[in-house]
């Protein structure tokens, strides 16, 4: 249950808001700020949960931007 919370929490979570902030952040000057921490890249022993949902977040953000970017 602690896994799926922390993935639920940091990945999901940072997904539904980015998809729900799209309307707002199309305007000019408009940015978002996703959180994450260095488990994303670097293994921490008892971290596989924070690791695995701060990787997902990172790439999420690296996708949006190539997919969202070109809209401005």
């Amino acid at each position: 249950n602690g896994f799926k919370t922390v993935v639920d929490i940091d990945l999901l979570g940072t997904f539904n808001t980015f998809r729900a902030s799209y309307d707002l952040i199309r305007k000019p000057g408009a940015s978002l700020i996703a959180i994450t921490a260095g488990q994303a890249v670097n293994p921490t022993i008892m971290q596989i949960h924070a690791c695995a949902a701060k990787a997902g977040v990172n790439q999420v953000i690296r996708v949006l931007a190539m997919e969202w970017g070109p809209e401005g």
